[in-house]
């Protein structure tokens, strides 16, 4: 399968609305006045803020910061993490921490450990751990602990989120592309993506599907 090289994304903090690098976001985040004055007006308590990073066929790494409740449970962030990234067709997961897996109900073994265990007792500042999506087309993600904060959140919310990639057209390159060729990708073709109307006209229109902002973009059946 090809992956291609690309710029790396920005995006913006939900609280200021200014737009930072992948470099800056997660420093920013702590110290945003915005995010700070929020806090000051509202009863808080010990948060987690984390950073997830997944690099896509498109070669792009996409990137997410969240504001996570340390009370919930793995099984919580998994289906938030299905629900907002990786969702397609029911497939198993897993998280790997400290050495430890964790799996989805439907992949738990005799002997191996679910998903029922609270995120405060597995996760501490500065850990970092995978979760890993489809044990076929596996869509693999880095996540990261980078501050035990304030927050208000009672469940999991969104800080910061890259913003969509602009691909454009293999054929016109004039329009972005909207389509992605997973029959292209896995002969190793660059040339994958195309607008709508590029689309119409490409051999391979039965193996078409939406370009998304997520890693687990043109993988299996991926369509947002």
């Amino acid at each position: 399968m090809a992956t291609l090289k690309r710029p790396k994304l920005s995006g913006k903090c939900v609280y200021c609305m200014n737009s930072y690098s992948l470099a800056t976001i997660g420093r920013h985040l702590i110290s945003c006045e915005k995010r700070r004055e929020q806090l000051s007006k509202g009863k808080t308590h010990k948060t987690f803020i984390l950073s997830i990073k997944g690099i896509g066929v498109t070669g792009y790494t996409y990137w997410m910061f969240l504001e996570v409740n340390p009370r919930l449970k793995l099984q919580d962030l998994d289906a938030f993490l299905r629900k907002r990234w990786v969702e397609c067709c029911s497939h198993l997961s897993q998280f790997l921490i400290n050495g430890q897996y964790y799996i989805s109900d439907g992949a738990k073994e005799p002997g191996e450990k679910s998903m029922n265990y609270k995120l405060k007792d597995l996760l501490k500042e500065g850990a970092e751990f995978l979760y890993e999506y489809d044990f076929g087309t596996t869509t693999i993600l880095k996540l990261k602990v980078i501050k035990v904060d304030e927050g208000m959140e009672d469940s999991i919310g969104i800080l910061a989120i890259n913003e969509a990639p602009k691909i454009p057209c293999a054929i016109c390159g004039k329009e972005d592309a909207t389509q992605i060729c997973t029959e292209c990708l896995y002969e190793g073709e660059e040339t994958a993506f195309f607008c709508d109307k590029c689309a119409e006209k490409h051999e391979h229109d039965d193996m078409l599907l939406p370009l998304v902002n997520s890693p687990r973009t043109g993988m299996c059946g991926y369509t947002g």
